[in-house]
């Protein structure tokens, strides 16, 4: 045809065997999409066309597994060869396969029709699936789940890790048994014998072979083991609040009842004293305390810290101890002093006698024909009072009494600045005086942007260091405070607590004024020209 010139000149394809290895086949893969000159364009589509379709699979999921374990999938397509880290890591997994296979016969021979088997994929993925049938090499068929069922093949070679049985799947004439049995003595006596089939006392021995229930009472499902109603109520609570689980068995409960024994007679040969012991109780979020005593047992008391509730739990044995009881009195005890009485004592009067001494004693002490002398009233009637102060300065009777409102806005925010220990003032009389507030528990704070000073909570009643005319005010002058001290924990001591002081007006000479609010019974600063300065890093302290 080409000598007679006829017909079109046509490419001609000559099938080869197509790539044999993986770097061939990559390199043909990376010429034909132009990432790579290692070969014509021309050749790299033959070999690929050559290439057999069980070979590509096979080149695609060697590539896909060495991605996955590498992270590194230039590597890969670049030079076509594993790292040495791929090599090591392919060859553990055959050994972990191998393993899998050698070390776990035993589960692959348990294995059942409606089995759950759970095995190792090519990938090293776990995955689960049901058992269906067998397959024609000696292994068997799963069913891996999905809308179609998609199937699955394992055999000996198949890593195994675990094989869930299926109640009754491999024997159908025991489940059918257990369901006769379940519908019998669901029916009545009546109703049995007039259905025939087994009866009641059959189906309760086929239950019984099975585990279903126990010989005093079978019932068509297992039966939860009440633990708690073998123990009272004290132990109970008891056992709850050392955190002890419900006994799940009647070997549990055997156990439960002999600690308490021993714990009992331990208690009451005194070798135990009452020593407190104190927990963290997870399901009420706060802390236990719990002692026994010998007379009342078991005391417990709780609080959001320990020694809240050790301090909780003192006061209950001090209460018990006093009234006689811990959370039921006694019906005929003495509410006076906590002594019981039993039924036969009250009977006999010892009872009514013992409340009798108790009045005697009240009547000793009181002294009836000796009157209170009339004192003058230290807070007279304050209405009254501003009634006549009206009266006398303006000659004539109020018309009205008006009630205003005033406003109580104060500051919500401070910043601690430490703990005061003591103020100097000069007094306007001249005199220096010192205030030392060491151990009252008051603090001195600033306000947030450092301009003003506050001692605030703890003890600053002054009322004992004034004298009668000033404290007739209600705010009281104490004079100009020259120096101030207080003990704080700071960077520049190391962290450590150093008393601190600072002399007001060393620089400008201006000084604040200390007052006094008798109401509140309150120290507040007046004026000044001191400051904190917080802007600049660590600040040096007060500064004035």
């Amino acid at each position: 045809m080409r000598r007679a010139g006829m017909g079109t000149k046509t490419r001609q394809f000559n099938p080869s065997d197509g790539a044999k290895t993986l770097a061939q086949w990559v390199t043909a893969v990376m010429s034909m999409k132009g990432e790579s000159d290692a070969m014509p364009v021309g050749e790299a589509v033959d070999i690929i066309r050559a290439t057999p379709h069980s070979r590509r699979s096979t080149f695609a999921r060697e590539i896909w597994r060495k991605r996955k374990r590498s992270g590194n999938p230039g590597e890969l397509l670049i030079f076509g060869n594993p790292s040495k880290l791929d090599r090591q890591r392919a060859a553990r997994d055959r050994a972990a396969r191998i393993r899998g296979a050698r070390g776990n016969p035993d589960l692959f021979d348990s294995i059942g029709p409606r089995d759950k088997v759970t095995f190792l994929n090519r990938l090293n993925q776990s995955q689960t699936g049901r058992v269906v049938m067998r397959s024609s090499h000696g292994g068997w068929v799963l069913n891996m789940g999905g809308r179609y069922g998609t199937p699955a093949v394992i055999d000996r070679s198949t890593p195994i890790t675990k094989v869930r049985k299926t109640n009754d799947g491999n024997d159908v004439f025991k489940k059918h048994q257990i369901a006769i049995a379940k519908a019998t003595l669901r029916m009545s006596d009546a109703g049995a014998r007039i259905i025939g089939g087994m009866t009641k006392d059959e189906a309760k021995a086929i239950l019984l072979k099975y585990g279903f229930g126990n010989r005093k009472n079978p019932t068509c499902n297992p039966k939860a083991f009440a633990g708690w109603k073998h123990f009272t109520t004290k132990e109970k609570n008891f056992l709850r609040s050392i955190h002890m689980p419900a006994p799940k068995n009647e070997d549990e409960v055997r156990v439960y009842k002999e600690t308490l024994r021993k714990i009992d007679e331990i208690n009451a040969r005194g070798k135990n004293p009452t020593h407190m012991q104190v927990t963290f109780d997870r399901g009420i979020q706060k802390y236990l305390a719990f002692l026994y005593d010998p007379k009342f047992g078991n005391l417990y008391a709780t609080g959001f810290t320990k020694k809240q509730a050790a301090k909780a739990l003192h006061d209950e044995v001090r209460r018990v101890r006093r009234t006689g009881s811990w959370r039921n009195p006694g019906e005929y005890a003495c509410h006076r002093c906590g002594k019981d009485f039993t039924a036969a004592q009250v009977e006999a009067g010892e009872r009514t006698r013992h409340i009798a001494e108790h009045r005697a004693e009240d009547a000793k002490r009181s002294t009836p024909g000796r009157r209170r002398k009339d004192r003058k009233r230290r807070n007279p009637d304050e209405t009254r009072q501003a009634v006549k102060l009206f009266q006398s300065f303006h000659g004539r009777d109020p018309e009205e009494i008006a009630e205003k409102h005033v406003s109580a806005e104060m500051r919500k925010d401070y910043a601690a600045v430490g703990a005061l220990e003591y103020l100097k003032v000069v007094t306007p009389l001249g005199q220096t005086a010192q205030f030392n507030f060491d151990g009252d528990g008051v603090t001195l704070a600033s306000s947030p942007e450092g301009k003003q000073l506050y001692c605030i909570g703890g003890n600053q009643n002054l009322s004992q260091c004034l004298t009668a005319d000033s404290l007739a005010k209600d705010f009281i002058d104490l004079g100009e405070c020259i120096e101030v001290q207080y003990l704080a924990r700071k960077v520049h001591g190391n962290f450590e607590p150093v008393s601190y002081f600072h002399k007001f007006g060393e620089k400008t000479g201006e000084r604040p004024q200390l007052a006094y609010d008798k109401l509140k019974k309150q120290i507040f600063f007046v004026g000044g020209a001191y400051f904190i300065n917080a802007k600049h890093g660590v600040s040096p302290g007060i500064e004035n």
